[in-house]
């Protein structure tokens, strides 16, 4: 994926359905709204997204292990 250029503009929005941690492993689904201004122009885009985030003991950082990301298209006319 080519880096963004300097005016690029992306606005994201996170609405979390479900978050778990279990030890040293959490996860985590929510929808993100997108709103994207470049050289191609401004859209909106939405997804669904799931994560896996791991850490190697307490106190230590999140990782992120696996991202799921599945577009939510709009409705075909």
């Amino acid at each position: 994926m080519p880096a963004a250029g300097s005016d690029s503009k992306r606005t994201d929005a996170f609405d979390f359905r479900s978050t778990k941690v279990h030890g040293d492993t959490a996860y985590a689904v929510y929808f993100l709204e997108s709103d994207i201004t470049d050289e191609k122009g401004a859209r909106h885009r939405k997804w669904l997204e799931s994560a896996i985030l791991r850490r190697s003991g307490p106190g230590a950082p999140w990782r992120m292990a696996l991202l799921h990301s599945t577009r939510i298209a709009p409705p075909a006319k």
